[in-house]
């Protein structure tokens, strides 16, 4: 669960309303264009745990219309609760005081609204499957 930056989101509103775009539209149509401009956090514990919470147990005990079984397995609902357990303790929340975007230029055919890039995820060190092998 992503927040968008409050300052990027307005920035970004405001030019596209010169365009006679809005930001809803946007991000159904061109979301990759949005998320190069504007930054976005994962929230702390105490609101990540009661959001994804809800989630599951709004959409855990539905049935699948097909085969009439719950969405959530026993084995499912053990796994939820390993994953609340981690947003719990913190570990699945962005890292207070620790910037996780720089910029890297600004889009002039946007009005000079900045270009973000997160160094959130996997680095080349780790490798495996989420680097491409190039022979």
């Amino acid at each position: 669960m992503f927040i968008p930056h409050p300052e990027d989101k307005h920035c970004v509103s405001i030019w596209l309303q010169t365009k006679g775009l809005n930001w809803d539209t946007m991000l159904q149509f061109k979301s990759r264009w949005i998320w190069k401009h504007v930054r976005r956090t994962i929230p702390p514990p105490e609101l990540l745990y009661p959001a994804i919470h809800d989630v599951f147990l709004k959409y855990g005990p539905l049935r699948d219309a097909k085969t009439n079984l719950p969405l959530f397995s026993a084995s499912t609902w053990k796994t939820t609760k390993n994953i609340l357990e981690l947003i719990r303790n913190g570990y699945l929340s962005d890292p207070p005081g620790i910037p996780l975007y720089y910029c890297i230029g600004l889009d002039y055919r946007a009005g000079g609204l900045r270009v973000w890039r997160c160094i959130r995820g996997t680095n080349m060190t780790e490798g495996g499957v989420h680097c491409t092998y190039i022979p």
